[in-house]
């Protein structure tokens, strides 16, 4: 789609009543002991992403990527290849924004998709979005939490979670209910943040690592290092457990084109200055890392 399709979708300019809206909800995110990510995309919304012809709000994979939408549908692809995804597949999606990634999903693949996410707003563009692409018989997206997805035992094939995973109140509980839903032999797949190894002891990131919790909401509960969650996907019960660091080819990058494009036209047009300051701040690779990580259910046992 053209930018001017996307404006279906997200404001072509932000007034001022929407900016002063979204300043206070980032405070009130700063401020409040809790963690809300429905709040966080709430006040994102689709008019703050940076794409041309798409709705994605993740950071990208920026090997060879020379646009936004680009690095974004690279991330899905290689969520997917690493989820094995393949034709006559069920999928659950846990966290599906604006529905780009189980579009591109279903129509690459020809996997069957059950999306779960708690943001009513991105929730009823996803389902119209689907429904115009032609698939609404191939992907069903719920307004619900993926903590309890209500899905029968062993009915998926796949669990995958595009950079959604840490906001979860519990990321532990997401392992047990993928691990009950999936077949014997079904695989999970994450593009997710975690805590670095080492963490910086300097006052300048310790206050950035507690700024960008904050602003991403993320629970302390979820703010460990690769080994850990390597070993608390072990300990859900899944077995072959892989994380795979791709650090370098997001936060960077990401944020270098981030400061290069948010005086376009069309962004300065539509997103928030105070996001866009967001945009400009020091990149959190000292912070988190940015990691892949698979698991396999076991096989039955006779």
């Amino acid at each position: 789609m053209t930018t001017t399709a996307m404006n279906r979708w997200r404001r072509a300019r932000t007034d001022l009543p929407t900016i002063v809206k979204e300043a206070l909800g980032l405070i009130h995110l700063l401020l409040r002991r809790s963690t809300d990510a429905k709040a966080v995309y709430d006040i994102l919304s689709a008019h703050n992403n940076l794409g041309d012809r798409t709705l994605y709000l993740n950071m990208g994979y920026w090997r060879g990527a020379t646009s936004y939408d680009q690095a974004c549908e690279a991330l899905a692809l290689l969520l997917a290849e690493r989820a094995r995804l393949a034709a006559g597949q069920t999928v659950l999606d846990a966290g599906f924004g604006f529905g780009d990634q189980d579009i591109l999903w279903a129509r690459r693949f020809g996997v069957r998709i059950v999306g779960f996410n708690i943001t009513a707003s991105q929730v009823s563009a996803a389902r119209d979005r689907v429904r115009e692409a032609g698939l609404a018989l191939d992907v069903d997206l719920k307004c619900r939490s993926v903590l309890h997805t209500g899905l029968a035992d062993s009915s998926v094939d796949r669990v995958v979670a595009l950079e959604s995973a840490f906001h979860l109140s519990s990321r532990d509980a997401f392992f047990a209910e993928a691990r009950r839903v999936l077949r014997p032999g079904g695989r999970i797949a994450l593009a997710d943040l975690c805590a670095v190894a080492n963490p910086s002891t300097r006052l300048f990131d310790r206050v950035n690592a507690w700024v960008a919790q904050r602003m991403w909401q993320i629970p302390a509960c979820n703010h460990y290092d690769a080994r850990e969650y390597a070993a608390r996907l072990e300990a859900a019960g899944f077995v072959d457990v892989t994380v795979e660091r791709i650090t370098d080819d997001v936060f960077l990058p990401f944020g270098a084109y981030a400061r290069r494009h948010q005086s376009d036209p069309d962004i300065a047009a539509r997103a928030n200055p105070l996001l866009r300051a967001v945009w400009r701040a020091p990149a959190t690779d000292r912070v988190f890392d940015y990691v892949l990580v698979t698991g396999r259910r076991p096989e039955a046992t006779a």
